[in-house]
């Protein structure tokens, strides 16, 4: 007995080697399908195999006033910057759904004004590069009192919509420039509130749709 060294791999033999070399194969999602109601509740996922995981779409509005600028960095409502209050991801197309322009300068001897957007860009394809540069061609109904305000004419932007066939990642801030037809920013005639501009935007976002969540174990 003491010649004789304890093995317990010995001692098992081949049930012990059948047990312990067992080659393990994880299911996948795939087996899913061939699992019990019973088996398939009891499952811990990972966030990776969640069944039932999608996209879907949300859609959020931003409103862009030239009220809202930095007066010292642009003191003119034609050009400014809008820092959004909170970060906008996955972004898979933009629209302008409305504008108010003030009624100053001529405005509505122009044939129509180009927004500018720098974040969204090549939205239209034209021969005139001002054009091709601006995200919407702004035509102007009548004002409803002359000297103050005009909505822009809806049916010529509501159709224009940028698409990204890669969700643009990620939004902060807008850019605006409004350019007269030759794209020279378009001067209203003064600073004050009552030459400000502003726009509205329909913006749809991507999210990850997991659905219902089961028990799982974050990997």
């Amino acid at each position: 007995m003491n010649s004789q060294r304890y093995n317990g791999n010995a001692r098992l033999g081949e049930h012990y080697n059948r047990y312990s070399n067992r080659e393990v194969t994880p299911w996948n999602q795939n087996d899913i399908g061939h699992f019990s109601e019973e088996m398939r509740d009891d499952i811990k996922w990972s966030i990776k195999q969640e069944p039932g995981s999608g996209y879907r779409e949300w859609v959020d509005y931003i409103n862009a006033n030239s009220g809202d600028r930095d007066t010292g960095k642009y003191p003119n409502p034609n050009e400014y910057v809008v820092t959004l209050p909170h970060e906008i991801r996955n972004i898979s197309s933009v629209e302008l759904v409305h504008g108010i322009i003030p009624d100053k300068n001529n405005v509505t001897r122009e044939p129509f004004l180009l927004l500018h957007v720098q974040e969204f860009e090549d939205v239209m394809i034209s021969s005139n590069k001002a054009v091709s540069d601006a995200f919407a061609m702004l035509l102007m109904n009548s004002p409803v009192v002359t000297g103050y305000f005009i909505n822009v004419y809806h049916k010529v932007h509501e159709k224009l919509v940028k698409y990204f066939k890669t969700p643009k990642a990620s939004l902060t801030k807008l850019t605006i420039k409004i350019t007269d037809r030759n794209g020279d920013l378009f001067d209203f005639g003064g600073t004050s509130s009552d030459y400000d501009n502003n726009f509205t935007f329909k913006v749809t976002r991507i999210e990850k749709d997991t659905g219902k969540l089961q028990n799982r174990v974050i990997l």
